[in-house]
């Protein structure tokens, strides 16, 4: 059961989210460990030891989620791009290759009908505001 939570979690899915919340109480499993286990990397070293104080809740696991979704935000805005207006593509299929659970359909649907802009060598930039809106879209 405790890796069926730990997949709910990591599809960075509200809705799984709060299954995996709702069956961890059901089960009696501590979704602590699981929580440490896959976001120690990715949170800040304070946050993550705080979690061993804190009551975990419905709504603090929401709250991870939703730090980690600024923190992707953050890092689209710094990432290192050929262009300083935006990306290429070889760097959106770059960025993708960090994060594999990302719903494509979703991430693409967002990109659609948006502004980008041509280079001379004939590459199409999207800008780095569109590829994080896309990316969190792609992430929920």
């Amino acid at each position: 059961m405790k890796e069926k939570i730990e997949k709910l979690i990591r599809t960075m899915d509200e809705t799984n989210i709060k299954l995996a919340y709702q069956l961890s109480k059901s089960q009696k499993i501590n979704i602590k460990e699981i929580i440490i286990k896959i976001f120690s990397s990715i949170l800040p070293s304070d946050y993550i030891t705080s979690i061993d104080n804190y009551s975990i809740t419905e709504k603090y696991m929401l709250d991870i989620l939703e730090l980690i979704r600024y923190k992707y935000y953050k890092l689209v805005s710094n990432y290192p791009t050929k262009n300083h207006q935006g990306f290429i593509q070889s760097e959106v299929e770059e960025l993708l290759s960090f994060y594999p659970n990302v719903n494509m359909e979703k991430f693409n649907d967002s990109l659609m009908g948006n502004t980008c802009m041509l280079t001379e060598e004939g590459n199409i930039i999207s800008y780095h505001h569109d590829i994080a809106r896309a990316l969190g879209e792609g992430l929920k």
